[in-house]
């Protein structure tokens, strides 16, 4: 099967407040983004479908410019049968005996769960990223390119702030 191109996903997300607020020390809100995904080789760029992912977002703010912030979300994923197509599907030229052809639907695609944290000192920024995604019942949970049905993802990073506005 050919590799995949770069997919950028671009749109709108409503932001509903339910507790607290965007500048209180703490913020639960359901975000309701809708993105479309485009394929790039960064010659040229193709719609490759669309994805609606609601979520239920609780962050906690630092007091100051420094010390710890934590923001933890769930929600769903819903896809376009193009764009669980592009990733899931197997077009009749690709068929192996282990890999029989497959046409992906539109639908549910996924449950995740993310938990990201950080603390930052004077200079820099130190974070963390811990992701569940749940792929059991989806749109394409039978595609013969699905290996496993859940997987735990984590990142760290650290980020250097060399500049700051007075």
């Amino acid at each position: 099967m050919p590799d995949l191109n770069l997919v950028i996903q671009l749109g709108p997300s409503l932001e509903i407040t339910l507790a607290g607020g965007r500048f209180k020390p703490s913020h639960t809100r359901l975000d309701l983004p809708v993105r479309a995904a485009i394929e790039t080789d960064l010659g040229s760029a193709e719609s490759v479908g669309w994805i609606f992912e609601p979520r239920l977002t609780y962050e906690t703010r630092r007091p100051y410019k420094l010390g710890f912030a934590q923001l933890i979300s769930g929600g769903l994923r819903f896809a376009t049968e193009e764009l669980n197509q592009f990733y899931y599907g197997v077009e009749s030229a690709y068929v192996t005996p282990e890999r029989p052809q497959y046409d992906a639907t539109a639908g549910y695609s996924g449950l995740f769960v993310d938990y990201i944290a950080n603390w930052r000192s004077e200079d820099f920024i130190f974070w963390g990223l811990l992701r569940y995604q749940n792929l059991q019942g989806t749109a394409f949970q039978d595609s013969p390119l699905i290996e496993q049905k859940d997987y735990l993802m984590f990142g760290v990073g650290v980020t250097w702030v060399f500049a700051r506005k007075l």
